[in-house]
C-alpha cells in the first residue's frame, strides 16, 4: 500500500471519531494505539469521556483556580475531557494574560469563530493535546503573543480561515496534527522566530504550510498532499532548516519561497506536483540529497534567485526541463542525477 493511501485511510479514521464526539451527551474519545509509517508518527487519542460545558474564558491566572492542578510545571491546571459545541458563541477555550502553566486536552470544540484562542502569556506555559476543533469560522487554534507554546497531536479541519493560526509568537512547536479541508492554509505562522513545525499531515487546504517573516524556522518530516495551491510556502525567511518533508499532487509549486535567503532543503520528497522547488527572489539556498520527480513542470525552478547550490538531487520525469534559471547567477550545480526529464536536465 502507498504511503498516500495509509495517509489517506488514517485521515478517514480521524474524520470519523471526530464526528463521533458530536454528541449533546457524554461522548467516548477513543482510538487504538500509537501508529507509524515509515519517517511518520500520528499519535493516536487515549480513551476519553467528554463532558458538556459551556465556553471557558479566562483572562487572569485566579481564574484558573476552578481547575485541576497547581500551574506549576510540573503539575499544571487542566482543561480537559471537554464538549464545547455551539452555534451562537464565539469561542471555544480563549485564554489571555496568564503567566501560570496550564494544559487543554481531550477536548472536542465546535463553536462559531475560533476553537482555541490563547494571547499574551508567558513563555512556555502552554500546551494544547489531543483535541479535535473543527467548522469555525475563522481558525481551529489561535496563538497571539504566546511564545513557546506546544500543539501536539490535534484534528484541525474544516475550518473557513487556518487549521493553526500564529501570530507573534516565537518558540512553538506543532507537531503530530491532522490539518485538512481548512478554506485557507492548514498552518499560517506569521512574525514568529524559532519555530519547529514536524510530522503533521496537511491534506486539501489551499496551502498546507505557510510561513511568513521568520527567523531560523525547522519545517520537517512533514506531508502535505492534494493542497490546491503550494504543499509549503515561506516568505521572508531567513536561515531555516526544512529537510525530509514529503510533498504530493499539491496543484502548486511543492515549496514555493518568496525573498527568502540561507534556507537548508535537504532529503524532502518532492512528486506530481506543478513544480518541485520555486525558488522567487531567494538566495543563498542549499538545495542537497532531495528527490524531485513527476512534477507537471520544472523540477527546480530559480527566478532572479543568486548564490545557491544545487547538488547531489535526484530529478527524473518532470514534464519540463530538471533545472531552470531566469535571471538568476552565481549559483552552483553539480553532482545531480538527471532521468528523463522531458526538456532535457538543465
Amino acid at each position: 500500500m502507498s504511503l498516500g493511501k495509509i495517509y489517506k485511510i488514517m485521515f478517514l479514521l480521524t474524520i470519523l471519531l471526530g464526528i463521533g464526539f458530536h454528541s449533546p451527551s457524554t461522548a467516548i474519545f477513543g482510538e487504538g494505539p500509537n501508529v507509524q509509517t515509515n519517517d511518520f508518527t500520528m499519535i493516536t487519542k487515549p480513551q476519553t469521556f467528554l463532558i458538556q460545558s459551556d465556553p471557558i474564558h479566562i483572562t487572569n491566572d485566579n481564574e484558573f483556580l476552578v481547575f485541576p492542578g497547581s500551574g506549576t510545571i510540573t503539575d499544571p491546571y487542566r482543561l480537559e475531557n471537554y464538549n464545547i459545541s455551539s452555534e451562537i458563541q464565539n469561542f471555544g477555550i480563549n485564554i489571555s494574560d496568564t503567566t501560570k502553566y496550564f494544559v487543554i486536552q481531550n477536548c472536542f470544540i465546535k463553536v462559531k469563530q475560533v476553537g482555541i484562542w490563547i494571547s499574551w502569556i508567558s513563555h512556555g506555559t502552554a500546551e494544547i493535546r489531543n483535541n479535535t476543533c473543527i467548522e469555525h469560522d475563522t481558525y481551529g487554534i489561535d496563538l497571539w503573543d504566546a511564545p513557546g507554546t506546544l500543539i501536539d497531536n490535534n484534528s484541525l479541519t474544516s475550518n473557513s480561515l487556518n487549521g493553526i493560526n500564529c501570530i507573534d509568537s516565537d518558540d512553538v512547536t506543532i507537531s503530530n496534527n491532522v490539518l485538512s479541508l481548512n478554506k485557507e492554509n492548514g498552518v499560517s505562522i506569521r512574525f514568529s522566530d524559532d519555530i519547529t513545525i514536524s510530522n503533521n499531515l496537511c491534506e486539501q487546504n489551499q496551502v498546507g504550510i505557510e510561513v511568513y517573516f521568520s527567523r531560523t524556522p525547522i519545517v520537517e518530516q512533514n506531508y502535505c498532499f492534494d493542497n490546491k495551491k503550494s504543499g509549503i510556502y515561506l516568505w521572508e525567511i531567513n536561515t531555516g532548516d526544512i529537510k525530509r518533508n514529503k510533498l504530493y499532487g499539491n496543484l502548486g509549486p511543492a515549496f514555493h519561497f518568496k525573498d527568502s535567503e540561507v534556507v537548508h532543503l535537504k532529503e524532502n520528497e518532492v512528486i506530481n506536483n506543478t513544480i518541485g522547488f520555486y525558488l522567487d527572489e531567494s538566495h543563498y539556498f542549499e538545495i542537497y540529497n532531495n528527490s524531485i520527480s513527476s512534477n507537471k513542470n520544472k523540477g527546480i525552478y530559480l527566478f532572479d534567485s543568486n548564490e545557491c547550490k544545487i547538488t547531489y538531487n535526484f530529478i527524473e520525469l518532470n514534464t519540463g526541463y530538471g533545472i531552470t534559471l531566469n535571471y538568476s547567477s552565481s549559483n552552483l550545480i553539480h553532482h545531480n542525477n538527471f532521468i528523463q526529464n522531458n526538456l532535457g536536465g538543465l
